[in-house]
């Protein structure tokens, strides 16, 4: 998943929102580390941030974009809808439903609108794309998992209810696909960079 194409990458903007410590409140505010992917490579000036939900239980495959804030060579902000749209949610079924969103950096002014992806575009630079979250994600859950022990109901349950933040962890010896682990929020990393560099590995989940 190193290309814009393979997940059909925007993000939404709305409004900045402030916070600390970098745990998601009841307000659904976050925030976190901005670093370079690069080796003492300078930090671009501030921008945008938003997310990106990916939701691959149905056909087809879709991006949903859904939340809101910027970023600075201090640090990143956004705040999250509440709930989560039906939309950037994964229906599992019997009420189980996930949202796994990705942060990424914007130049000011290049963010998208919200809602379904509609772009076709393939060139992060001509998105105005400076760099994400590869090796996080914003998780959502709602209902109970594990269902039946495949795919990512097998990660979700270690998750709780409503917003909170996770980690990659690389697929072992026979599994397919990464997987999640929780992580305090204040630990997500924004690396930026060309999110189509070996410099990032984004998390192969689905």
């Amino acid at each position: 998943m190193r290309t814009l194409s393979s997940i059909s990458l925007l993000l939404s903007l709305f409004t900045l929102g402030c916070t600390s410590g970098g745990s998601i409140g009841a307000d659904g505010r976050v925030s976190g580390i901005v670093a370079s992917a690069e080796p003492e490579a300078a930090l671009p000036p501030p921008g945008e941030i938003g997310v990106y939900w990916s939701v691959s239980s149905g056909s087809p495959d879709y991006g949903y974009f859904a939340g809101a804030g910027a970023f600075s060579p201090a640090g990143f902000e956004l705040r999250l809808a509440d709930p989560l749209p039906i939309e950037a949610q994964n229906d599992y079924g019997r009420g189980a439903r996930l949202g796994v969103g990705t942060v990424f950096a914007f130049r000011e002014g290049a963010a998208p609108a919200v809602g379904r992806d509609t772009t076709d575009a393939e060139d992060p630079s001509e998105l105005g794309v400076l760099g994400a979250a590869d090796r996080f994600a914003i998780i959502y859950r709602a209902g109970e998992f594990p269902l039946d022990g495949s795919g990512a109901s097998h990660w979700a349950a270690d998750f709780p209810e409503g917003y909170s933040c996770g980690r990659g962890v690389e697929a072992t010896a026979g599994e397919t696909f990464d997987s999640f682990e929780p992580v305090d929020c204040d630990l997500v990393e924004l690396k930026m960079g060309d999110v189509d560099s070996d410099a990032f590995d984004f998390v192969n989940w689905t």
